[in-house]
């Protein structure tokens, strides 16, 4: 229990053995109890305060804690500008609060409350049980907290308007026995948070309250409107009551339990944002993936490569040369970033057979990769295999490669609006979506070559009929330096 010149208050303690607070005129930390008396009010001052910003807060003054840790004891000086306001709607909080370890879970070791004015200035004694006195040794901060606060005669909504909070955390030099271990980990709960004193401070609505440390402290029933509160500290704080809308900022910690959703301090929780498609979420065809491409193949369920398939938007930039060195044919339809068309090269990788065959979906890197790995495929740097190998996203992402035909067939799909669940052969049924550029013939490379002929052919797919060699949604092959097919990288995720 606690005391209050001699008057009897309520339990604060958090454990079986209670803690007792004393608060009296002059009492020195080593002295007995003051005989009991009633509390007397202070002297209030004539002269009524329109803004007390100027004056010193709350002043707290010889904080001091007892050889055997079981008294806690400071001077405290309330704020005479503020008990002056018109009215005389005050309140006094002081507690003393343990921070067991890092995080923000708090214990309160002792607590006074009084609407009543205190005497001035006051002789604050706080007596501890052998566990509170154990908890106020190995936390790794306690902090010992004023609070003041005024409502204004108007409000009937039983808030206080104006506060004032100031703090002090005790060192561990003077919560720990001189023989505690050296060894001891520093007040890890305190760096962790910010450390302004908003002691001269008043807190009300419109208060630029950022980077206040605020912990431990009592701030039931505040009014708090249109504040700013970014990297505040109100870790271990009561906030039960308090009005609190149109907060900006993101505080650095808040009680256990507590949340800051849509401007306002509440204990529920604010709901859990769904990562889009390009921020690692479920997708479907059609959405934005991670690489800044389109999903146009969304797999049922997880696959060994992964379950979606992106295509490199138009006008994609690959980061060759524009024409070929030893051909010297050009890279039709290239521009920096901006074409409306597809970049149409050769295959390239001439006279080589090296048996790259993979034609199912998921295996059109490994396929793009085995070319790379061709020492005759780096003669041509304007090959599909390299362009689309060394193509790097505005996202970052560089790990695009040429499809392989089941992949170029779910491609075709897409691109004439086909449904793209079915694996069915790509046909003329459909329009051409606008991000696939009416070239006519338009046919694209795969990354596997022809299994049933020389080594200088490769499969690919026609998305747009114009040439007979070229029907809508056929596949086949073409010659490895036909310079009239072109080139779209895809990346799977």
């Amino acid at each position: 229990m606690a005391r209050i010149s001699g008057v009897r208050v309520g339990a604060t303690a958090m454990f079986t053995a209670a803690a007792t607070l004393l608060v009296g005129v002059g009492v020195p930390a080593n002295a007995a109890p003051p005989s009991p008396v009633s509390p007397q009010p202070a002297p209030q001052s004539k002269s009524v305060r329109g803004d007390v910003s100027a004056q010193r807060g709350i002043v707290v003054r010889d904080l001091k804690v007892s050889s055997n840790r079981r008294v806690v004891s400071a001077n405290v000086r309330w704020n005479p500008g503020l008990i002056a306001l018109k009215g005389n709607r005050d309140r006094f909080n002081l507690r003393l609060v343990a921070f067991p370890d890092s995080s923000t879970t708090s214990v309160k070791l002792a607590g006074w409350t009084s609407t009543t004015v205190p005497n001035r200035p006051q002789r604050v004694r706080m007596e501890l049980s052998e566990a509170q006195a154990a908890t106020l040794r190995t936390a790794t901060d306690v902090v010992f907290t004023a609070s003041q606060g005024y409502s204004s005669p108007s409000r009937q909504d039983g808030r206080y308007n104006r506060n004032f909070v100031t703090f002090k955390h005790l060192s561990q030099s003077e919560r720990r026995p001189a023989s505690a271990s050296s060894s001891t980990a520093p007040n890890s709960s305190r760096s962790s948070r910010s450390s302004r004193n908003c002691r001269t401070v008043v807190i009300r609505s419109g208060a630029d309250l950022s980077g206040c440390d605020f912990a431990g402290s009592y701030l039931k029933d505040l009014v708090l409107k249109d504040s700013d509160v970014n990297n505040s500290t109100f870790a271990g704080s009561v906030l039960t009551g308090i009005a609190s809308a149109g907060l900006t900022g993101s505080p650095r910690s808040l009680p256990t339990g507590w949340y800051l959703t849509a401007g306002r301090f509440t204990k529920t929780a604010p709901p859990v944002p769904v990562p889009t498609c390009a921020e690692g979420g479920a997708c479907v065809v059609g959405d934005t993936g991670p690489g800044g491409g389109t999903v146009f193949y969304a797999a049922p369920t997880r696959q060994d490569w992964g379950q979606y398939l992106e295509v490199a938007p138009m006008g994609w930039q690959p980061a060759t040369t524009d024409v070929d060195p030893t051909t010297g044919m050009p890279n039709f339809g290239r521009s920096e970033g901006v074409s409306d068309v597809d970049p149409r090269t050769i295959f390239g990788c001439m006279d080589v057979s090296v048996g790259i065959l993979g034609s199912a979906i998921g295996t059109g890197l490994t396929n793009t990769q085995s070319w790379l790995a061709v020492q005759a495929c780096t003669l041509s740097p304007v090959s599909a295999a390299i362009m689309t190998g060394d193509y790097v996203s505005a996202s970052g992402k560089d790990d695009w490669f040429l499809p392989s035909p089941d992949e170029l067939n779910q491609l075709c799909r897409f691109a004439r609006q086909q449904d793209t669940a079915s694996t069915d052969p790509c046909d003329s049924t459909g329009s051409l979506r606008s991000d696939f550029a009416t070239q006519d013939p338009m046919w694209y490379w795969s990354s596997s070559e022809n299994p049933f002929s020389e080594p200088n052919q490769a499969l690919g797919q026609c998305f747009l009929t114009n040439e007979d060699w070229c029907i809508t949604g056929e596949a086949g092959a073409g010659n490895k330096d036909a310079i009239d097919r072109a080139v779209r990288p895809i990346r799977e995720f």
